[in-house]
């Protein structure tokens, strides 16, 4: 009789139409390659030990750009769900988690430029970076193998998940 099909011989669609025209879909399941391993070389390149640089030009840091709360929140977020991280990817981990509670005042809010000379260039906010740094943080707290993250992200987040942010676009990245 062949492979299961999506349909049989005589089926009609909701249209009444005569579905025996249709081509034939097996459901016989596709073997799939396994995605590639992420490498984190660049993520690195970009880091110190404040956190990630916000521009480059290639595998060059612009340290005149500093620091943004945003990118580091993202680098937080992809770290977070890697799920047996080397060594160097905690670390980088480590410093992101590091970087937002620092940036984080403690009513919630979080400053988003910080210079490469390690002062805030900005009055802490609810702007589309705390919507990140909640993203981040969330993602910290649920997903990052690492005990000890995910209970200091949990701390970070609580302190800013009573906010309510004036823009759609921060309260989007924040739920």
């Amino acid at each position: 009789a062949g492979p299961a099909t999506h349909r049989r011989r005589g089926d009609r669609c909701g249209r009444g139409c005569d579905m025996t025209a249709l081509p034939v879909v097996s459901t016989l399941p596709v073997a799939r390659a396994a995605p590639p391993t992420p490498t984190f070389a660049h993520l690195i390149r970009l880091s110190d030990d404040t956190g990630l640089f916000e521009h480059a030009r290639h595998a060059i840091v612009r340290r005149e750009h500093g620091y943004c709360t945003d990118d580091v929140a993202r680098g937080l977020v992809v770290t977070s769900r890697e799920p047996c991280p080397s060594a160097a990817v905690l670390r980088l981990a480590e410093c992101y988690l590091a970087f937002l509670t620092h940036a984080q005042d403690s009513q919630g809010a979080f400053h988003n430029r910080l210079g490469h000379d390690r002062h805030w260039n900005d009055r802490p906010a609810l702007g589309d970076w705390w919507g990140r740094a909640l993203w981040g943080l969330g993602t910290a707290a649920v997903r990052h193998p690492a005990a000890w993250i995910r209970q200091e992200a949990m701390v970070a987040f609580a302190t800013s998940a009573g906010c309510r942010s004036p823009a759609p676009h921060a309260m989007a990245f924040a739920g």
